[in-house]
């Protein structure tokens, strides 16, 4: 049967879901693993977002209260998407980086599934929002055509508002069709009455060259004659580059530069934004430095690794929950001992999670000859009374690939964290 006959029982499969999760009206609790101080920031919940969006309704605290929801979902490439991770080891100097896969794009049965998880999850989504919030759902050409007719039937037609066109570069060529370089962000509303700050952007004169219409006021730069109109639904903004600041090795993730002006477009400060898909924490980033408040979820031990790099660097406060069974996260092993004031690693070990079978032995070897290469970053900090690991000092590789092992730390210490680079977490009492 084809997918456009499939439509309306695909999303009664969804509501059916959606009406059954929240008739059980039964609560999760989210557990507090880890906190940091620090200026007002956010919270990263890790879970399958189903469940943490449907829990937030129930006990009301999701009910009616993001300003914007920015949903970045797997694309339905049917395949996996990895990441990239450097290793810096004097020992082992031929090990130069491992793949991991940091999530699976599959679906038993095909669009069927993914549209009505995904409708799922929409619909949650949709009672999150406050009646003046928008929701922005990113996706390429793989699923963009068959969700906007889900938009359209959960959000309704009225409620579009535009679908941006992200263009960017990136390497890759065709031969049997035209190379595909950009993405779709479709933007809906609650209600009509939402919030939408456009901006202005420069639209260069024709020739370059001054027009001088009575009352029309122009500008000019390096490349030519302009004008500054509304900003328009085509967005040209360059990928995270491989020699970027921001890159953090993680799959698909998107530019702040691109976070920045959705938020923008959407929210004034202070407002509430959330990413049920929240990857590498992008959407986090961009909303602490432009006065946002936030909450992001993701079920991928990985992401949530490196999604809390920014934060942990960046200073600001957060907290992080878990929320439900969490098969991804696993644990490392460290040992750890103070001498005053300062804080040294004794020893560490990983496992190899989701490593792809070529890399298998690569792990092998580290492990055995050169563990301290698979630690990705530590922090120091204490246990509260109720068990929370409270960040105050946070450890990261140097620009040349080293981890330094010794950091002057408060005396109130009492415990070390240690991340590997497969998102595994291990705490410790220092000895």
């Amino acid at each position: 049967m084809s997918l456009i006959r499939k439509l309306p029982g695909i999303l009664d499969r969804a509501e059916e879901q959606y009406i059954r999760m929240m008739a059980e009206n039964m609560p999760v609790h989210a557990e507090t693993m880890m906190k940091a101080e620090g200026r007002e920031g956010g919270t990263f919940l890790l879970g399958d977002n189903a469940v943490i969006l449907a829990d937030g309704l129930i006990t009301g605290n999701f009910s009616d209260k993001f300003d914007l929801i920015y949903c970045d979902p797997p694309f339905f490439t049917e395949g996996d998407k990895g990441a990239r991770i450097p290793v810096k080891s004097d020992v082992l100097p031929d090990i130069k980086e491992i793949r991991l896969r940091a999530y699976h794009d599959r679906w038993k049965n095909g669009m069927d599934d993914y549209l009505e998880q995904l409708a799922l999850r929409l619909k949650l989504m949709k009672d999150a929002l406050k009646d003046t919030g928008v929701i922005c759902v990113h996706l390429d050409w793989h699923a963009s055509h068959a969700v906007k007719l889900f938009m359209d039937e959960i959000f309704g037609p009225k409620n579009f508002i535009n679908e941006i066109i992200w263009m960017y570069k990136s390497g890759g060529a065709a031969k049997r069709h035209l190379s595909r370089k950009h993405d779709s962000i479709l933007v809906y509303s609650k209600t009509s009455d939402y919030k939408f700050h456009p901006g202005r952007e420069k639209s260069y004169n024709r020739g370059f060259k001054p027009y001088r219409f009575k009352g029309v006021k122009e500008y000019k730069d390096d490349i030519g004659w302009y004008t500054l109109v509304n900003q328009k639904d085509v967005w040209q903004i360059d990928m995270v580059g491989r020699s970027s600041a921001e890159r953090l090795n993680y799959a698909t993730q998107k530019p702040e530069a691109l976070l920045d002006r959705i938020i923008e477009l959407t929210t004034d400060e202070g407002d509430l934004c959330g990413d049920f898909y929240c990857g590498s924490g992008t959407l986090a980033a961009s909303a602490e430095r432009l006065g946002r408040r936030f909450v992001c979820a993701d079920v991928s031990g990985l992401a949530a690794a490196n999604a809390l790099k920014r934060p942990l660097q960046a200073g600001y406060g957060f907290d992080v929950r878990v929320s439900g069974p969490m098969p991804d996260i696993g644990s490392c092993r460290v040992t750890a001992h103070r001498e005053g004031v300062y804080v040294s690693l004794d020893s560490f070990e990983a496992d190899g999670a989701a490593v792809p079978l070529r890399y298998i032995e690569k792990v092998e070897r580290l492990r055995d000859k050169d563990p301290f290469a698979l630690l990705d970053y530590w922090c120091a900090g204490r246990r509260s009374e109720d068990g929370v690991f409270v960040i105050i000092k946070p450890v990261f590789r140097d620009k040349r690939g080293e981890l330094p092992l010794t950091e002057t730390v408060m005396e109130e210490c009492d415990a070390v964290m240690a991340v590997d680079i497969f998102g595994r977490v291990s705490v410790c009492s220092l000895r």
